[in-house]
């Protein structure tokens, strides 16, 4: 399974109405048991083989990484290139996160037999997000990984309606970002078990340090820029995360993509809250990395 993805696709593709799916695209070795489009304007279909009820506003009262095991296969299609397919195996699986957006870390086997992990997250609320504006994750990751706005390298929609997105944790790195905030702020021990590097928290504390901060928002500027330029709206709330690997370079990535908001660039009312929108996501990283600091000093 390539760990590269070709960025060819048009976000603009996405924006058919959900009632008329696109036509079918012949896949190679499709047959008409496997459906030969996977594309996100087709996904219609109800979703209660995957989603059980859960309370909003709380962690989910049922355990996302079960229900992802009582189906062990899946059919994953690419989202920038429909016609790549891979047939894959769940070995294992657990919910990982907080909040109402459901997601577990799998670990599979494609038909190479290449063992790998992926997060699979719940498209339930991503579908009602596409109802109602021109959000969703699908078409927001396409349209950021046109502008040059940094995501993770794959995304895959599964024929059981879930999205399969690359593990970036999977070589040793950490994330620090609201997830991060809110686990260190509240200490939450069933959260922050799922920050699986923490070795990495002693990279972070030199990478934030004042005299070096200035660095690191400087590129959250430049992506945030770019963002707007595009017509996308960031997730004010959780618009970057610090990716900080184990060799201690860095980066940064968006993650939260499903509350982002792709806007049509001819819409002038719409680049001006994005440019305001964007402006303020700045901010709000700035205050998570120092949510972070703060939590994270006391060991240092």
């Amino acid at each position: 399974m390539s760990h590269e993805m070709p960025r060819t696709a048009d976000p603009n593709s996405w924006d058919a109405p959900l009632q008329q799916p696109p036509p079918q695209r012949e896949a190679p070795g499709a047959t008409d048991a496997s459906p030969t489009d996977m594309s996100p304007a087709g996904w219609d279909a109800p979703l209660s083989r995957v989603t059980p009820d859960h309370r909003i506003g709380t962690l989910p009262t049922y355990d996302f990484g079960e229900i992802a095991l009582q189906r062990k296969k899946r059919m994953a299609t690419s989202v920038a290139d429909p016609s790549v397919r891979h047939d894959l195996e769940v070995l294992e699986a657990r919910t990982i996160g907080m909040g109402v957006e459901d997601k577990a870390l799998l670990r599979v086997r494609d038909e190479d037999g290449h063992e790998f992990t992926l997060v699979e997250r719940s498209a339930e609320e991503d579908l009602d997000r596409r109802r109602q504006s021109n959000g969703g994750y699908a078409r927001a990751w396409l349209a950021c990984s046109v502008a040059g706005v940094p995501v993770v390298p794959e995304l895959f929609v599964s024929d059981i309606d879930t999205l399969l997105v690359t593990d970036v944790k999977a070589d040793g790195s950490e994330v620090y970002g609201k997830g991060a905030a809110q686990a260190l702020k509240d200490y939450r021990p069933d959260v922050t078990g799922d920050r699986a590097n923490k070795g990495s928290d002693a990279l972070f504390m030199e990478i934030t340090k004042p005299e070096n901060i200035e660095t690191v928002l400087e590129r959250v500027r430049f992506y945030s820029a770019l963002a707007t330029n595009a017509g996308i709206e960031l997730p004010v709330d959780d618009p970057f995360e610090l990716l900080v690997r184990p060799d201690g370079s860095w980066d940064l990535i968006t993650l939260d993509l499903s509350m982002a908001i792709v806007h049509d660039a001819k819409n002038t009312f719409a680049g001006e809250r994005t440019m305001r929108n964007n402006a303020e996501a700045v901010d709000h990283f700035q205050k998570q990395i120092d949510i972070i600091r703060s939590r994270l000093s006391s060991n240092f």
